[in-house]
This record gives structure tokens, sequence and C-alpha cells, in this order.
């Protein structure tokens, strides 16, 4: 099953050139950027690869020419196992 999370944000108030998109599977880092290019909007959707069904940590940085600034806030994102199957019986013994 493919995953893919979906991030938003508030704009920087300081005419950034972009944002850059982080992700860890522990809380507080180290994170790992996942963009490949910079993000000119405030929205990123994370396509994996990923390894488990989490919990994954992200966070985001504004980036203005070379600087970049702190991480934002961190959000978590779990994805849910998939659903167990239903009426189980037997269909028949022989």
């Amino acid at each position: 099953m493919a995953h893919q999370v979906n991030l938003a944000w508030t704009a920087s108030t300081d005419g950034v050139d972009g944002y850059n998109v982080l992700r860890s599977q522990v809380s507080g880092g180290p994170y790992t950027q996942v963009n490949t290019a910079l993000v000119a909007t405030t929205a990123f959707s994370d396509n994996g690869p990923f390894s488990n069904l989490g919990p994954y940590f992200y966070v985001a940085a504004s980036v203005k020419g070379t600087a970049v600034s702190v991480f934002s806030n961190e959000t978590p994102a779990v994805f849910l196992p998939p659903a167990a199957p239903t009426s189980l019986h037997v269909a028949s013994v022989t």
C-alpha cells in the first residue's frame, strides 16, 4: 500500500524564497530533508519511501538566499494499519 503525508503551514512573513521539509522517525530529530527542490508554496506531499507505519515527525524551515530559519514546530504522522477482515466463519469441513 502506498502512503502519503500531506503537510501545510502558515507562510513566513519575511519574504522567503521557499521552504524545506524534514522528516525523522524520532521526535526531536535528527531530521532528513525530504524535498528535492525548494518548496515554493505552503504545502508539501511526502510520498516516502516509508519503512513502516510510523510515527514520522515533520518540521519545516524557511529559506532566503543561503540563510535557513530554525525549525517550525514538529508535527507527527502515523499510518493506520489495514482494517481487519470481518465475518470469519467456517465455509466447510471435510
